[in-house]
């Protein structure tokens, strides 16, 4: 059986606070942003949730509608990749944590994805 440390969890509550200043992913509001952890491209068990990497901005309804229909299938019925998004945005962010560099490059990544 292969077990995930809780260790390979990456825990950052300030790439957290990061995501929240982004708009949803989805329709693009500023409005009740979460930070929404996508689980079923993360390697996580039951009752745990995934690394803050696999994070990304969703509004309240948006990430309210994710869990309700299933994450996979609502992911596709929007045309989205979210591990692509997670990835893009944990990249931004660790290339540009400085002054508010990370903010406006994701802001314009967001708002970029259709």
């Amino acid at each position: 059986m292969n077990m995930i440390r809780k260790a390979e969890f990456k825990r950052m509550p300030k790439y957290l606070k990061y995501i929240r200043t982004l708009p949803c992913v989805v329709c693009k509001t500023n409005q009740n942003i979460q930070a929404a952890h996508v689980r079923y491209i993360a390697p996580c068990g039951t009752g745990i949730k995934p690394s803050d990497e696999h994070c990304l901005s969703l509004c309240q309804p948006c990430h309210a509608e994710q869990h309700s229909r299933g994450e996979e299938i609502w992911w596709d019925s929007k045309g989205l990749d979210p591990r692509e998004i997670t990835e893009g945005l944990w990249d931004i962010f660790n290339r540009f944590d400085n002054a508010g560099q990370a903010w406006a490059n994701a802001d314009i990544y967001v708002r970029g994805i259709q």
